[in-house]
């Protein structure tokens, strides 16, 4: 299976020569609404260039710069997959026995704090929402390809990945737009023109006329890790 995983294009040098690591002691890219596991790197199958663009800092030296990198779960050790602690607060409301005058950040801490020494099943976290966790460093071996996007050369890329709100409906309802949007920038055949129009099923699809169906890649830079080659930067 393969999963991404978005940082800024200043995170990546370090990536490539040891790894993505768990944050640790460094602040999280949401800290101003609950900051996530530390001992955790996030991964999803629909959400990487939302998670990219936000992990760009205006203090970076290339503060435009987006990264997404495709993941092999298969090289992955299966015991350090596990769910987002977002996925198990959203699905557990009014079900899950937690007391129910917790607002949404203390039962998210609460499920963050529990990442730590319970397993969830992490591929019902892909399914209901896309994301999941692994507690643990991801090897460089485990990176097959890494696609760079200049969000002020290409603003396409950075106006779609920026709309969702990462929630249950969402997932549910615009998935596949988001699976598409990637597919797209990292120039794989099936992808077409698909980031630009909604699929709502049964055979009902929406274009969205806000954006052209074809727009230019300028700015993406697709690099294949397993042809030994390594991002300019």
């Amino acid at each position: 299976m393969r999963l991404y995983h978005g940082t800024s294009g200043e995170r990546l040098k370090a990536i490539l020569e040891r790894g993505i690591e768990p944050r640790r002691d460094v602040p999280g890219n949401f800290a101003r609404t609950l900051d996530s596991c530390p001992d955790a790197v996030y991964l999803t199958d629909c959400y990487p260039f939302y998670f990219a663009v936000n992990a760009i800092d205006d203090a970076d030296p290339k503060p435009w710069l987006a990264a997404v990198l495709e993941i092999d779960t298969a090289t992955l050790d299966p015991a350090l997959l596990n769910a987002d602690e977002d996925v198990l607060e959203q699905a557990g409301r009014g079900s899950d026995g937690l007391p129910p005058h917790w607002d949404m950040a203390r039962r998210t801490e609460h499920y963050r704090d529990l990442l730590r020494t319970q397993s969830f099943p992490w591929e019902e976290s892909l399914r209901l929402m896309g994301t999941c966790s692994y507690l643990g460093t991801i090897p460089v071996e485990a990176i097959t390809r890494v696609a760079t996007v200049d969000v002020l050369a290409n603003p396409y890329v950075a106006h779609i990945a920026l709309r969702p709100v990462i929630a249950l409906p969402n997932y549910q309802f615009c998935s596949k737009e988001y699976r598409s949007l990637t597919r797209w920038v990292f120039g794989d055949d099936d992808a077409s023109d698909a980031p630009f129009t909604h699929d709502f099923g049964d055979g009902m699809v929406v274009q969205d006329f806000q954006w052209p169906p074809a727009p230019h890649r300028d700015g993406i830079v697709v690099t294949d890790m397993r042809r030994g080659h390594e991002p300019g930067f």
